[in-house]
């Protein structure tokens, strides 16, 4: 059976979402509605494109 490759950016791309889940699970316990409100926008942060490096910059 072969060993499968997971790179440094995989594991620390899921260190960052199971941060962001866990605090969004502590504002749940707080209050639900803002959770829902902070959890999608950092849905929506995490899921846009890296920038690319500009010319010249």
């Amino acid at each position: 059976m072969k060993k499968p490759k997971i790179r440094e950016d995989t594991v620390r791309e899921a260190c960052l979402i199971a941060g962001f889940l866990s605090c969004c699970a502590g504002i749940w316990m707080v209050f639900p509605p803002a959770a829902l409100i902070i959890g999608g926008a950092l849905l929506i942060w995490i899921g846009q494109p890296a920038k690319k490096q500009g010319r010249g910059s």
